[in-house]
C-alpha cells in the first residue's frame, strides 16, 4: 500500500509540472508546413513548435532561456524510415508496421500492438525530454480515418471498428509523455476529440476551417481553458475573421492538394490577434547535458524577427444571442473586456456577444 501511495505521489508531482498551454497562446511554427519544414517569426511566439532532428540541444535552450515553451513534432502514427530513431530500432519496428502512406514517404503503425510499440515509442519520447523539449506534437493519429491504414488491418473492414483502439493507444502515448513531465497537444483526428480532450493539453489543428471543423476545438479544447493552435492552408487574411476567440491562427497560399505551403511562400502568416492572454510555463527541473545520437537531416531555417502589428477590422460572422452577467470588479482585476479566469487571460476588443462564446469567459466591460 505504501508503494502504491507513492507511486500516486510520484505521478502527481510529474503532471504537476508539465508546462500550461493556454487558449489563447501564442505560437511559432518552425516543424513542418514547407517542402523542406517550417519557417515561421518567433518574435513575439510563447510557444515554438520544432522538429527536433532540424536543431540542436542548444537551440532549444535559448528558445527556454528566451521564456519560450517548445513543443516538439513526433509521428506517433507512423515511421519516417529516415530518422535515426527508426534505424536504431528497426527490427522493433519492422515488426509492428503496417501499409505505406499513401501520400508521404512513411509507414502506418499497427495501433493493435500498443504492448510492443508503446516501448519503442518511450525510447522515442526520451530523447525528446533529454533533448529539452517540454512538450510533443504527435502527428498522424487518426488510422481509423485513413483507408491506406486501417484496411491493412486483419478483419478490419470499417474504420470504425478501429477508432475506439485509436482513443485507447492515445490515452498511453499521453500518460507516457506526461510521467515525462512533457505536454501533449491533438493532432486533427475531429472524431475523437470530445474523447480525448481531458487528457490532452492543447491541440493543433489543419484546414478546420476548409473542413467546418474549428466548433469541435471551440467546445472541447478552448472551452476547456487550452490552446488551439490552428494552420490554413490556401487560407489568406480573410480567413482570420472566420477564427473565433482564443483560436491562434495562421494561414499560407498553397498550391498543392498535399498539406503544404507555396514555394513561393516565405514562412507562415499570422493572423492577428484580438486576445493578450498571459501564458505561465514551468521548465524541468533537470537540463540535459549532452545531445542524443539522432543527427539532423536539415538545417533549420532562417527565421524571421518581424511579427504582425494589424490590428483586426471586422468581427466574427455570428455571434450568441447570450448576454453575459457582468463579473464583480474584483474578480476581472484590470481586465476591462473578456476575462479568463484559469490563466488570468484578458481578451480584448471583443463584444458581450464574443464573450459569451465559452463558459469559461466573464464579460469584465462596461
Amino acid at each position: 500500500m505504501k508503494s502504491f501511495f507513492l507511486s500516486l505521489v510520484a505521478i502527481a508531482h510529474a503532471q504537476a509540472s508539465v508546462v500550461s498551454l493556454p487558449a489563447g497562446m501564442s505560437w511559432a511554427n518552425l516543424a513542418w508546413g514547407f517542402e523542406n519544414g517550417g519557417s515561421d517569426s518567433t518574435q513575439n511566439a510563447a510557444m515554438v513548435l520544432l522538429d527536433p532532428d532540424n536543431v540542436s540541444t542548444s537551440d532549444i535552450a535559448n528558445y527556454k532561456a528566451a521564456g519560450k515553451t517548445v513543443l516538439c513534432y513526433l509521428s506517433v502514427g507512423t515511421i519516417e524510415k529516415f530518422r535515426q530513431d527508426y534505424k536504431d530500432n528497426q527490427a522493433g519496428w519492422d515488426a509492428v508496421l503496417l501499409g505505406k502512406m499513401a501520400d508521404w514517404d512513411e509507414t502506418w503503425i499497427d495501433i493493435r500492438k500498443a504492448d510492443a510499440v508503446l516501448p519503442l515509442l518511450g525510447k522515442r519520447l526520451d530523447k525528446l525530454q533529454a533533448k529539452g523539449c517540454q512538450g510533443v506534437e504527435p502527428d498522424n493519429i487518426d488510422c481509423y480515418g485513413n483507408e491506406d491504414c486501417w484496411k491493412n488491418m486483419n478483419g478490419i473492414t470499417s474504420g470504425d471498428q478501429v477508432q475506439g483502439v485509436q482513443v485507447s493507444f492515445l490515452r498511453r502515448v499521453a500518460d507516457a509523455a506526461h510521467n515525462r513531465n512533457m505536454a501533449i497537444v491533438i493532432k486533427n483526428a475531429v472524431s475523437i476529440v470530445p474523447d480525448l480532450s481531458d487528457t490532452f493539453d492543447g491541440a493543433v489543428s489543419e484546414n478546420c476551417l476548409q473542413f467546418n471543423e474549428c466548433d469541435v476545438f471551440q467546445k472541447y479544447i478552448v472551452g476547456k481553458g487550452k490552446a488551439h493552435f490552428a494552420v490554413e492552408y490556401g487560407g489568406n487574411s480573410a480567413s482570420c475573421n472566420k477564427a473565433y476567440p482564443g483560436m491562434v491562427m495562421k494561414y499560407c497560399a498553397s498550391n498543392s492538394d498535399r498539406n503544404l505551403c507555396s514555394a513561393s511562400v516565405k514562412q507562415w502568416k499570422q493572423c492577428p490577434s484580438n486576445y493578450s492572454a498571459k501564458p505561465t510555463t514551468t521548465s524541468p527541473t533537470k537540463f540535459p547535458t549532452s545531445a542524443p545520437t539522432s543527427k539532423p537531416t536539415t538545417k533549420p531555417m532562417s527565421v524571421p524577427t518581424v511579427s504582425p502589428t494589424k490590428k483586426p477590422t471586422t468581427k466574427p460572422t455570428s455571434a450568441p444571442s447570450v448576454q453575459p452577467t457582468a463579473a464583480p470588479v474584483s474578480e476581472c482585476g484590470d481586465c476591462t473586456n473578456c476575462y479568463y479566469g484559469p490563466t488570468n487571460a484578458c481578451f480584448v476588443g471583443l463584444t458581450p456577444e464574443q464573450c459569451a462564446t465559452a463558459p469559461v469567459l466573464t464579460w469584465c466591460g462596461n
